[in-house]
């Protein structure tokens, strides 16, 4: 009986790959949020860079409740507005700026709150903020260092193919932002390197049926100009990039979905092109859609 049981369940197990492999009809992944009531999200994400000449280790770690509620402009753009109701941040290693290790709490908003423009493609049109201070690096106040480094709805969303699509295909597009779908602090003006996005199967995650999309970027680009203290800072570097999004295929709405950035820079005094020192920096975000 055992010998039997072992049999059926290789057998459906190796059935349902086959299946799974097989299906490469081809899919329409479409942006189509629900209007009636909003998303709502778990979300972590993490900020660190490491100065290796220096041995400093600086970071910004934020667990939060996300929400956003979309309104119709049209058949193929959305605005939706975003905001967290409760969120919590670490942040360590900023002694040199005035910041001493601390953990802070948000709540009622108190972190961001944004209207997004968002096409049925997943192109983000438009950020407007409504709620996020700016930063002033000059002198740099822990708030909205904090409010800047959390990407609030950008990293929710990515950008989806322009036409069908069958499982194993892949679509590129140029990195727009910090990873290649909206702007923020981190925007990456002028980036030119690519992000690849591949369907790589259907699956059922938390109870609905999802498009798995795989994301990767070998020879991930990053060149900025920054000014702090008075000094004009130029950064370049290599990274990469990579994640895993869970998309619902009825709405095209994230059901989880994680992205990691890695990058070596090399930071240099502009003009004087002096090198003060190397950077290894990691982004980390991940998101889950609650009940």
């Amino acid at each position: 009986m055992k010998k039997i049981f072992f049999a059926v369940l290789v057998f459906s197990i190796v059935s349902g790959i086959q299946s799974y492999a097989a299906d490469t009809s081809l899919n329409k992944i479409v942006l189509a949020p629900s209007v009636k009531k909003p998303y709502s999200y778990s979300v972590q994400q993490s900020f660190i860079q490491e100065l290796s000449e220096m041995n400093l280790v600086s970071g910004i770690v934020t667990e939060a409740e996300q929400h956003i509620l979309f309104q119709s402009k049209g058949n193929s753009t959305f605005t939706g507005k975003s905001s967290c109701s409760y969120a919590k941040t670490k942040v360590y290693g900023m002694a040199m700026a005035g910041i001493a290790d601390t953990v802070v709490n948000h709540s009622n908003n108190s972190l961001y709150s944004d209207e997004i423009t968002i096409q049925n493609n997943g192109t983000i049109v438009s950020i407007i903020k409504e709620k996020t201070p700016a930063v002033d690096l000059e002198n740099p106040k822990i708030l909205s260092i904090i409010a800047s480094a959390f990407l609030g709805s950008t990293m929710l969303f990515i950008p989806l193919p322009e036409n069908e699509i069958a499982v194993s295909s892949s679509w590129k597009k140029e990195a727009e932002g910090l990873l290649g779908n909206g702007t923020g602090s981190f925007a990456l003006k002028g980036q030119k390197s690519l992000i690849e996005y591949t369907l790589i199967g259907l699956a059922d995650t938390l109870g609905t049926a999802c498009y798995v999309v795989d994301i990767k970027s070998k020879d991930f680009h990053i060149k900025q100009n920054i000014r702090q203290m008075n000094i004009d800072i130029s950064i370049e570097g290599e990274g990469m990039v990579k994640g895993k999004y869970y998309i619902e295929r009825k709405t095209g709405m994230p059901v989880l979905g994680t992205m990691k950035m890695e990058a070596d820079l090399g930071l240099a005094v502009k003009e004087q092109e002096s090198s003060i020192a190397s950077m290894n920096v990691s982004y980390y975000y991940s998101c889950k859609k609650k009940d």
